[in-house]
């Protein structure tokens, strides 16, 4: 979400978070923003849904899980640096 938001901002946007649906909107934009594969998007959304039903059902995720969730959003926050000091080197 931090990535996704900064990604965003930087790009002079943002979301209300007074609508429903605005995490998932923030998510979505990566495709827009950042040019983000649709794929790693879809994933990013899906454990945007299942950070949502362990903190709220006590669903729990296992230790691979976590490790793949790691490995994605290192891969993401990689991108992002190099997006951001191309596309914004003034932020």
């Amino acid at each position: 979400m931090a990535i996704a938001t900064a990604a965003l901002r930087a790009e002079g946007y943002r979301t209300s978070s007074n609508l429903p649906g605005h995490h998932a909107v923030t998510v979505d934009s990566l495709a827009f923003t950042m040019r983000v594969d649709k794929a790693v998007v879809a994933a990013l959304n899906a454990w945007r849904r299942k950070r949502h039903r362990t903190a709220y059902e006590g669903v729990n995720i296992s230790e691979h899980e976590l490790a793949e969730l790691i490995t994605l959003v290192d891969k993401l926050r990689t991108s992002f640096a190099a997006w951001l000091r191309a596309r914004h080197p003034e932020l």
